[in-house]
């Protein structure tokens, strides 16, 4: 009888130290650094375009930042935000300022 009292107590010694009430700590994977995508544009502007899942972050010649969010398109990728829109396809896109009328771009 002693010998299965040890065995029960050493086996909910094992048992129970498994057990935590602290939760599991995750870790968000690292993102991998996404390079900019350099286009060169008809009107002579340049743009600085970081991609992201479900924005696009541009970077204008003049320094002049803006995140656009994606939107729905038949073809390609579309973004925009506060006046700007930008479409890109393969290494084409089409930008347009505030104000300003739609140029093509070409990745470099």
């Amino acid at each position: 009888m002693r010998r299965f009292a040890k065995a029960l107590v050493a086996l909910a010694a094992v048992a129970g130290s498994g057990c935590s009430t602290e939760a599991p700590r995750l870790r968000a994977p690292l993102a991998e650094p996404v390079d900019p995508v350099r286009y060169a544009c008809n009107d002579g502007s340049f743009l600085s375009v970081r991609f992201k899942a479900d924005a696009a972050d541009v970077t204008m010649v003049d320094g002049e930042k803006a995140l656009l969010s994606r939107l729905g398109a038949a073809s390609g990728a579309r973004y925009a935000a506060d006046g700007f829109e930008l479409w890109s396809r393969g290494d084409t896109a089409t930008w347009t300022a505030k104000g300003s009328p739609a140029t093509a771009c070409l990745a470099t």
